[in-house]
């Protein structure tokens, strides 16, 4: 932050006679958000934090220009006793999230056009500016529920937890605010900011509270800009109604007093470039391209454009790029092509949104945790549960009859598998005995099957589940039952 101050003074001193097209700066203030953990109709201000963040604009005219923001910070919040109804009573929860959020707004300074006169002199002004645009967000919530009653058998929680994971997502920001000049380099703004980032995940809450509803991120403070020299070449003066070009930078014989004024200079195409400069004598064109024109108006004179008649960036010698799967990300920066996606991604798809690529989730269909390669996972007390329920299933001595007390074990297993649909059983009983003698072996195939026929019979899908006898390969194995649980196939 202190190289960030220094550099910003040391590029005070750069005051022009005419408005500049680049400016850079940075920003301080306080972050917060509106989401479900708010219980009145605007931020909760004692949870706002710290933000600091970073901007470059561009200079399109006197009023309109495009910035690119960065901006940084976290955010917090807890409803204590709050009790909303038809959710969890007595809940108390809390979270907290660091973010990180860049955007790209198109602005209007609503007063820009009387910051210079007639003639080009600057004069101070208070100006409003509106901005809104397009960006992406990426969060990392933490939420917390141990202070709720018996928060761990919820499975609205369970799920929330489950999807409260670090992500990028598509924000939209909006803007507003005040630009104060201080000298023709420098303005001072008091600015606010808001984003929708298009999930109500940015506290790591959600169906346990109100799903129906999108968070917000906020933030305001003031921020310090200084416009760069030399860059501006056409800015069009509204007044006079004609571009007011810089003929010093283009055509250095504009204010030669060496040219005889008296010898009438021709000018065959009528474009105001006299023929001796004109790099196109024949055709009209604009002074800013040595006289040539520019068909398309995309900023490439047809001398360079290799697509006249088409729009296209300078780095495509003025021809479109090509986007073959219309993700508005060109071919030559798509690391997928073919397959539309974002550009958060390198244009590559993430179809369940778990901010990993469909290209390196082992489960692109529904949403996981980068550590399991983007399958989910079931939670730990829901693992131990099932171990516990693998050592309680007990079968009636030499035969594959399941105990009474047996099947109540089976149906908490049930209830599991129809928690989670995407996922598979498989069902393995080791016989009790190391070498391979077929009468163990057999028995303990018949168990696995009867613990398999008795989840059937419960309304488990036989595709969602395998069974198998087994010779164990450890001595605690002997005699045991064993349930694993893992994705489906085709998730």
């Amino acid at each position: 932050m202190r190289s960030l101050i220094v550099l910003f003074i040391s590029l005070c001193p750069f005051i022009l006679f005419s408005q500049l097209r680049w400016e850079g700066g940075i920003f301080m203030g306080v972050g917060n958000y509106y989401g479900d953990l708010v219980t009145q109709p605007y931020p909760e201000l004692k949870e706002s934090k710290l933000g600091i963040g970073a901007f470059m604009r561009l200079n399109l005219d006197k009023e309109w220009g495009i910035r690119l923001m960065f901006t940084h910070g976290s955010i917090s919040g807890t409803d204590e006793n709050a009790i909303d109804p038809g959710l969890i009573q007595d809940r108390n929860f809390s979270f907290q999230s660091n973010y990180s959020d860049i955007g790209l707004l198109l602005e209007w300074d609503l007063a820009g056009n009387r910051r210079y006169d007639k003639n080009g002199n600057f004069q101070a002004i208070f100006s409003p500016f509106l901005g809104i645009g397009m960006g992406g967000t990426f969060f990392h919530p933490i939420p917390t529920f141990s202070n709720t009653p018996n928060w761990e058998e919820n499975a609205q929680i369970a799920k929330d937890l489950e999807l409260a994971v670090p992500t990028w997502r598509v924000s939209l920001p909006l803007a507003a605010g005040v630009k104060i000049d201080l000298s023709p380099a420098v303005s001072l703004s008091l600015e606010a900011s808001a984003k929708y980032p298009f999930s109500d995940y940015l506290d790591g809450i959600s169906l346990s509270a109100n799903p129906l509803n999108y968070d917000w991120l906020f933030n305001a403070g003031v921020g310090i800009s200084v416009r760069f020299p030399g860059q501006s070449k056409s800015i069009k003066s509204k007044e006079e109604g004609q571009d007011a070009e810089y003929f010093d930078e283009v055509n250095p014989l504009a204010n030669n007093s060496s040219v005889d004024s008296s010898v009438k200079r021709s000018d065959i195409d009528g474009d105001g470039v006299y023929d001796e400069e004109d790099f196109c004598p024949t055709l009209a064109g604009l002074l800013v391209f040595g006289g040539c024109p520019d068909t398309d108006n995309d900023g490439v004179a047809d001398l360079y454009d290799n697509c006249p008649e088409e729009k296209g960036p300078e780095e495509y010698n003025g021809c479109p790029p090509t986007d073959r799967d219309n993700d508005g990300i060109p071919d030559n920066k798509d690391e997928c092509p073919d397959d539309p996606g974002l550009a958060a991604f390198d244009g590559c798809p993430d179809f369940d949104e778990d901010g990993i690529t469909d290209a390196l989730d082992q489960c692109p269909k529904i949403p996981g945790r980068a550590e399991s390669m983007g399958c989910p996972d079931i939670l730990p007390f829901e693992r131990e549960l099932l171990d516990e329920s693998a050592a309680a299933i007990t079968f009636a001595p030499n035969s594959a009859v399941l105990r009474s007390d047996a099947m109540d074990v089976v149906d908490r297993v049930v209830l599991l598998m129809r928690k989670y649909p995407f996922f598979a059983l498989s069902v393995t009983m080791y016989s009790t005995d190391k070498g391979n003698k077929a009468a163990p072996l057999q028995l303990a195939e018949k168990r696995a099957k009867a613990c398999y026929d008795y989840l059937l019979y419960r309304g488990i899908s036989p595709k969602r589940m395998s069974y198998q006898g087994a010779i164990p390969t450890l001595q605690a194995e002997r005699g045991k039952l064993a349930l694993s649980i893992s994705v489906r196939e085709g998730y």
